[in-house]
């Protein structure tokens, strides 16, 4: 594959994981600077009646501000410098809006997980952005199914949450965010 100036990558990141990680890092090895799309930019009021699990409340806890800070904490202390990402919006439920946050035809580098992963593509590619798929390859002694069970295993008190998230991400959730997970 070819590679290219700028390309982007997005997710919820509630948390930021080592699959997230993986993730970005292959973007950076197609691309030369990345824009990391925080999608679901406002957290969600409780309701327990949203079919989705990633539109709940308590599938949100953190801020735009705190998955920002996560990233970043995280891609710095991967080596990735400052001067070869920004943090961005990425509004995919209005992806007629992408175009106000990243760069119009940038190359969106995606994951495949789940059929919302297909739709976010349509909807790329309805939009003016071609979409790449990337594998994951996270060795199984760091892997996680999802945010979801790093999430239960924070609000149950299992510490072996850590061993799913980078370092400085760990680091920032003890230290900074704790208690957003107690609170959603």
């Amino acid at each position: 594959m070819e590679r290219v100036k700028e390309g982007s990558v997005h997710g919820r990141f509630q948390p930021f994981h080592n699959g997230h990680l993986d993730y970005v890092l292959q973007a950076f090895d197609r691309a030369d600077f990345i824009w990391v799309g925080l999608t679901q930019v406002y957290q969600p009021k409780s309701d327990p009646s949203s079919e989705a699990s990633r539109e709940r409340a308590t599938s949100n806890p953190l801020t735009f501000r705190d998955r920002s800070d996560l990233v970043d904490a995280a891609l710095v202390s991967a080596g990735i410098g400052r001067d070869r990402f920004r943090i961005t919006p990425f509004p995919i439920e209005t992806p007629e809006r992408l175009q106000e946050f990243i760069p119009p035809g940038c190359l969106c580098f995606t994951t495949r997980v789940n059929e919302w992963n297909d739709v976010k593509v349509e909807r790329l590619n309805a939009n003016g952005f071609p979409a790449e798929i990337l594998s994951l390859s996270v060795p199984d002694n760091m892997r996680v199914t999802s945010g979801t069970e790093i999430r239960r295993l924070i609000r149950s008190g299992d510490p072996s949450w850590a061993r799913f998230v980078p370092a400085a991400v760990a680091e920032l959730l003890v230290d900074q965010m704790w208690q957003r997970f107690k609170a959603a």
